[in-house]
């Protein structure tokens, strides 16, 4: 599996930077790829909220609404 991710960036790398080698170098000097891959999976995690209406945000926000619960409730009815 870590080959098949592998081969995937280099191709996503590849498309990216073509035509500018110096895309390359700037990504390749970033050394925390794991937050940033950590930070944009949270990033995404969270889009849901972004569609939600003011007083279900509000719920989630006061902790009258449990998004982990809710969430497990759906799993079971899945």
């Amino acid at each position: 599996m870590a080959e098949e991710h592998r081969v995937h960036l280099k191709e996503i790398l590849r498309g990216y930077s073509r035509g500018d080698i110096l895309q390359l170098d700037t990504l390749a000097s970033i050394e925390n790829w794991s937050a940033v891959a950590a930070e944009e999976l949270q990033r995404r995690a969270t889009r849901v909220v972004q569609v939600l209406d003011e007083s279900t945000l509000a719920a989630i926000a006061s902790g009258d609404l449990d998004v982990v619960a809710v969430c497990r409730e759906l799993a079971v009815e899945l």
